[in-house]
């Protein structure tokens, strides 16, 4: 667990249960079934609350129940409790006075109805359409083609627009369309001053990037998102023999961005041309 202050949130555990309560509520869900939810992981079989080593979890849920108006007795007394036997003060060490006056801080808080319910931010959801093995045409910058495959689509995060697609270039700057047959036969892209930690991850994964979406704020980034995956078309698809995933990523989906700088690279000084990663190593014909 991460903890960087005394206040409520300032640590992991706590963001996290806000965050889900936040990312519910902001999909204007029902609040029983959003509590519900939130509290499967604070409580016993018998919804009795579990408050040891679940303090900092059961702080933040009290603040935003506060917050959307949907605080409960039950959650009042969680927070008198700690705050009166001082749960999980031997965690806090020396800072356990700073940490309980937080906690004090936000029972004083809670104490009287918030004014007004907190607000649902405007946000834009994008959800791309690539899927693992989608092979990726696009056009670089200078207008010769250039291809990319979605080595990963992964799903852990609960709402969609944060999942990842994890893509790798190949090797192909040409005036012409790659076909699927042209991106089974060819090799991955990789960086001249890629990096590796076997067995942690290679030159390959190094190279690559993952893109989200988010939520996004502004119309202005939506439009711009939309317009980098109407740039890029899907003319088929591979079977990956396992998934790959990037070492870093953003949210962009310019792949041409990424790895023109490389393409030329590779063009200029032939002997940096790393070859060690074929296609056909990772992926089968459908």
């Amino acid at each position: 667990m991460g903890t960087w202050g005394t206040d409520i949130l300032e640590n992991d555990a706590a963001l996290d249960v806000y965050g889900e309560f936040a990312d519910l509520y902001f999909e204007r869900k029902d609040f029983e079934d959003i509590k519900a939810l939130v509290k499967r992981r604070l409580v016993n079989k018998n919804q009795i609350p579990v408050v040891k080593d679940n303090t900092n979890k059961w702080l933040a849920y009290a603040l935003i129940c506060w917050e959307c108006k949907v605080l409960d007795d039950t959650t009042v007394e969680v927070v008198d409790q700690i705050l009166q036997e001082e749960i999980d003060s031997e965690g806090w060490e020396n800072l356990w006075d700073k940490r309980k006056k937080a906690i004090a801080r936000l029972r004083k808080k809670i104490s009287v109805p918030a004014k007004e319910i907190k607000k649902i931010p405007k946000y834009f959801k994008l959800i791309p359409p690539f899927d693992a093995g989608d092979c990726v045409v696009f056009k670089y910058e200078d207008g010769m083609y250039g291809g990319a495959i979605c080595t990963a689509f992964i799903t852990d995060h609960k709402q969609p627009e944060y999942h990842t697609r994890h893509f790798a270039n190949i090797v192909w700057y040409a005036q012409n369309k790659p076909t699927v047959g042209d991106f089974y036969g060819s090799h991955f892209l990789i960086r001249d001053n890629a990096a590796s930690d076997p067995p942690y991850y290679s030159e390959l994964e190094d190279s690559m990037n993952y893109v989200f979406t988010g939520r996004i704020d502004a119309i202005e980034d939506y439009n711009e998102m939309k317009g980098e995956i109407a740039a890029m078309e899907i003319i088929g698809k591979l079977k990956m023999k396992n998934p790959v995933k990037a070492r870093g990523g953003n949210m962009s989906f310019d792949l041409s961005r990424w790895n023109l700088a490389h393409i030329m690279s590779e063009k200029q000084n032939p002997e940096k041309q790393n070859r060690d990663f074929p296609v056909r190593l990772f992926c089968e014909l459908l």
